[in-house]
């Protein structure tokens, strides 16, 4: 009840009117939380309150407020929120551990997402994405009607990634369709942990142990996993061989090792199909964009034959322009960084000062500060990659985070980085995207000023091959 009192009577920061109980719940009814903490900064400036029934909220735009929050490592670690709900499904985790668990965790799942092991991942990441690529070529549209991609798409991604992390995923026992099919429908109840995240996480526990769809992915999701450890080839340096390392020197148990290699794959799934979803879009919207890629491929020499080598991708500089502006300027990929305070602290200066309670949610509104007009001479509502130029030298440290900030940042940045380079060199050898002028698109979100999620919806790749003839 002293929670319930402080929101409604003696909360300090600005905030949007509250409910008994509910605190600020019923304004996500028709807005999306990141559109909702936008419309907030607008409002109440860099800082404000919001509340999920008693559980406090502090909104952080302001720069220096988040370098001091991701510098303060022994004060605000991961949030409770992405905890308590991942938890449910996938219990100890790495995002799930704190303290000497966690850099124990960390030490062993890093080692696959090295600078020096990225070399490895270039040919399985040319040859999926090119299988990816000649797919969305054989289908009219890169999606459906209600802008989903096609099962033979996700079964590729899926087969990317797991190539990627795994090795040889072939078990003769159980068909890679039956792991993608269980895989995607387990990710749905790992989505259902945060779009209802305003439930009790009781509530969701009982929701989702209870349901038989659940119960059936997850142990097929655990006999496949339990294969591919016994059909693992030692020799080979990748992510289940670390894990199976540790096991051996009961770092990990059979569990702990499930539930990383699942919320690893699901993490890098979402993070992946949410990228190239992007990128498609940015490119179709920006034909010119297209013509300056081809333009930089054709001058550093690359053509579809040619074997990518770390460093030709490195040299590679207006594509890595592009990734950044896909970064930034996307709603799917990093929206906010949300972190939990261990103690009580303050942040800020007498001019901004920010009084900061134990368990407080900080939320770290990233979307909001790569869109802040204050870092970004160009304009930031605006798809520019050549901001990453020479045209924003002097812009703040912490205004641009692709992969959240601090001691918990991002642990493959480097393989996405890569990934998502990969991609736009093979598309750009061998298509161009189009999109059809005859389907209209989704409406564009003011608050946000483009439209929430990418709509891909009648767009279509042309092979190069026909575009010249």
């Amino acid at each position: 009840m002293k929670k319930y009192y402080f929101a409604l009577f003696l909360e300090p920061l600005p905030c949007l009117p509250q409910r008994f109980f509910l605190g600020n719940i019923l304004h996500l009814k028709n807005e999306s939380l990141f559109s909702t903490l936008a419309t907030c900064q607008k409002r109440f400036g860099d800082t404000y309150a919001s509340y999920f029934g008693p559980s406090r909220f502090v909104c952080i735009n302001n720069v220096e407020h988040v370098q001091e929050i991701f510098t303060k490592r022994h004060i605000y670690d991961r949030d409770s929120f992405i905890r308590s709900n991942i938890d449910v499904v996938l219990p100890k985790c790495l995002r799930t551990l704190l303290g000497d668990e966690w850099h124990l965790r960390k030490r062993i799942v890093v080692e696959p997402f090295r600078q020096t092991e990225l070399p490895r991942y270039l040919s399985n990441l040319v040859h999926l994405w090119d299988l990816i690529i000649e797919n969305w070529c054989i289908e009219k549209y890169v999606t459906d009607d209600s802008n989903k991609i096609s099962s033979t798409t996700n079964g590729y991604m899926l087969e990317l990634l797991m190539e990627i992390f795994m090795g040889d995923s072939t078990i003769p026992e159980v068909s890679f369709a039956d792991f993608c099919d269980a895989f995607l429908r387990f990710n749905g109840y790992v989505d259902f942990m945060f779009t209802t995240f305003f439930l009790p996480t009781i509530v969701k526990k009982w929701r989702v142990k209870m349901t038989k769809d659940y119960r059936e992915s997850e142990a097929l999701l655990h006999s496949y996993v339990k294969k591919l450890s016994d059909n693992a080839v030692i020799t080979e340096k990748n992510l289940i061989n670390s894990f199976l390392e540790a096991h051996k020197k009961e770092h990990m148990s059979e569990n702990d090792i499930f539930s990383d290699i699942i919320d690893i794959l699901t993490t890098a799934y979402t993070t992946t199909k949410g990228s190239s979803a992007s990128i498609i879009y940015y490119l179709s919207t920006n034909p010119h964009i297209q013509t300056k890629i081809k333009e930089e491929l054709t001058t550093i020499g690359i053509n579809r034959d040619t074997t990518l080598t770390i460093e030709l991708v490195n040299r590679l500089t207006y594509i890595e322009c592009v990734c950044q502006e896909v970064i930034r300027h996307s709603t799917e990929i990093t929206p906010f960084v949300a972190r939990t305070a261990l103690q009580d602290d303050i942040i800020g200066n007498d001019h901004n000062r920010i009084n900061i309670r134990k368990d407080d949610l900080l939320i770290i509104c990233t979307y909001n500060i790569h869109h802040d007009p204050k870092h970004w001479k160009l304009d930031p509502y605006q798809f520019l990659p050549e901001r990453f130029l020479d045209e924003d030298p002097d812009r703040h440290r912490y205004a641009f985070l692709p992969f959240g900030g601090g001691h918990r940042a991002c642990i493959a940045q480097q393989l996405a980085m890569l990934e998502m380079k990969v991609f736009i060199i093979r598309l750009m050898l061998l298509v161009t995207v189009h999109r059809s002028k005859d389907i209209p698109t989704s409406a564009i979100n003011p608050v946000i000023r483009q439209e929430e999620t990418p709509d891909l919806t009648g767009v279509y790749l042309k092979p190069t091959d026909e575009e010249i003839s």
